[in-house]
């Protein structure tokens, strides 16, 4: 199989999988409390995505304190087939560590008497195994629920629990969900009314959009929530910087960001280019361990690497390619092929749908950000709807500059603008990207531009390490971790202290 059909198989597939409808969608609560034989499973967002940090079962009897011990318990984490919630029906995909067990009341606090009620801590890291309690792979969906089982087993004390009472997340259970049409294409996106808004003297809010990376994207609005830790825009150290706090939207592409309003001789949509021997090669390395075939896009098949920017024969990605030239010599309203998202439309509706049914959210307050390929959408978003948005900010964005036209670039520069990347991303590597960007709005007077270059992607709580006690360092992709946590300042003024400020 050549390069180039290696690259169409994987974003073939990509479309196909992703377009399935994913039938038993979790719900995360406040708070529950498990009936007899359930259980419970607790979920935070950390910095590196959701995790299954505890259970509270509820055993059926009493036992005592001093009968409970971590290494007495089997977890194994189950693929449940659709509309089913009892882990006893389906297949085992790895074990949970437990790292403490106790028993406690019925909503996990520990109790030295004895309880009915067992709470388990599991290992918790950003390199555990088998944390993340989501089902991500697309090719996985449709069948199965969007969420794993747990079987909780344990010889000594004699019990068994397969079923699950609820998933709890206090930070996603502020979150609603809507659903947009738009021609041959649904979204689906969660929304945060804010708690911070004085509604008695019907004070106004600002409204930030989150686009997520290529990672978070399906059918399982949760996800981009929780994969990148969007929720910490709900929370009072971000939301204290907007009037009135801020409404947010998070919207959840099926398919990619990526995938532009242009078509190839196929008839199938082309995908924005980005750092091909970066992006595709690690996607496609995923599919072919799924596949179990190479489907290598660089240095197989004869060496011939993959072209994005054969868009004059029906390649890959658009007519500039990934190459660092800039579109020149032609009409000054031309828009270079594979660079205007698929999703754009339908985007703005559910923006303008939110603001028709928000009269609240002040118009001249409202923001976009992302990361990577949600960054991509971030900078197409501004360039289809400039009027629109009073800031933007983005991290490891994956717009390619060489698509950037001379009168798109102006746009840009009207925008005030926050982009931050980690100088050693390996994905999206800044050069051709948001690096060369900022050098040529610089170049044309960008008044309020800021870009925040990081050398790598270190842990910000003190509390993971590497074993040189140092900070653990993540994947240098991850710079949306810098973000979410508001770390990018400038002269004292972080990120979110900037865009609170903003207006049109």
């Amino acid at each position: 199989m050549t390069n180039l059909k290696c690259f169409r198989l994987f974003f073939l597939l990509v479309l196909i999988f992703s377009s399935l409808p994913c039938n038993a969608a979790a719900i995360l609560v406040k708070e529950r409390v498990p009936q007899k034989n359930r259980y419970v499973l607790y979920i935070k967002a950390y910095d590196w995505g959701a995790a299954g940090e505890k259970a509270v079962l509820n055993i059926g009897k009493k036992v005592a304190a001093d009968s409970v011990h971590p290494e007495d318990f089997e977890v194994t984490r189950v693929l449940m087939p659709s509309d089913i919630t009892n882990s006893l029906f389906g297949i085992s995909k790895g074990e949970r560590k437990v790292v403490r067990a106790f028993v406690s009341d019925e909503r996990g606090n520990e109790v030295f008497s004895e309880s009915r009620y067992i709470t388990l801590e599991f290992e918790i890291s950003p390199e555990a195994e088998n944390q993340n309690p989501f089902v991500t792979n697309i090719f996985l969906t449709g069948s199965f629920n969007n969420f794993f089982g747990l079987k909780f087993e344990n010889e000594a004390l004699d019990f068994r629990i397969t079923r699950l009472e609820a998933l709890v997340c206090p930070e996603a259970a502020r979150f609603g969900f809507g659903i947009m049409n738009d021609e041959e294409v649904s979204v689906k996106y969660a929304y945060y009314e804010n708690e911070y808004r004085n509604r008695s003297q019907n004070e106004s809010s600002a409204l930030i959009l989150w686009m997520h990376g290529i990672a978070e994207g399906g059918q399982n609005p949760y996800i981009p929530l929780l994969g990148t830790k969007a929720v910490n825009l709900s929370e009072s150290f971000i939301q204290k910087y907007f009037e009135g706090g801020a409404d947010l939207i998070v919207p959840q592409c099926p398919t990619g960001w990526l995938e532009t309003t242009t078509k190839d001789v196929f008839g199938l949509r082309m995908w924005a280019p980005v750092d091909i021997e970066g992006t595709v090669n690690n996607a496609a390395k995923s599919v072919g361990e799924y596949l179990g075939m190479d489907v290598s896009v660089n240095g197989t098949a004869g060496g011939a690497d993959v072209n994005c920017g054969s868009g004059a024969s029906g390649g890959a990605g658009g007519a500039s390619g990934s190459s660092g030239r800039k579109v020149t010599g032609r009409d000054e309203n031309y828009i270079p092929p594979a660079s205007v998202s698929y999703y754009s439309n339908v985007i703005r509706k559910i923006i303008d749908d939110y603001l028709e049914k928000h009269p609240y959210i002040d118009r001249n307050r409202i923001y976009i950000g992302g990361c990577s390929a949600g960054g991509y959408m971030t900078v197409n978003m501004v360039l289809q709807n400039p009027e629109l948005f009073a800031a933007a900010f983005t991290a490891c964005e994956a717009y390619p500059d060489s698509k950037i036209t001379e009168k798109q670039l102006s746009v840009l520069s009207g925008i005030p603008f926050w982009f931050t990347h980690s100088e050693n991303d390996r994905t999206i590597k800044p050069k051709n990207h948001d690096a060369d960007t900022v050098r040529r709005l610089r170049a044309i007077g960008a008044k309020d531009l800021h870009f925040t270059m990081y050398p790598d992607v270190r842990d910000l709580s003190g509390t993971w390490k590497n074993p040189d006690g140092s900070p653990f360092q993540f994947d240098n992709h991850a710079s949306w971790i810098y973000v979410l946590n508001n770390s990018p300042a400038e002269n004292g003024v972080s990120l979110f202290e900037w865009l609170g400020k903003k207006r049109k």
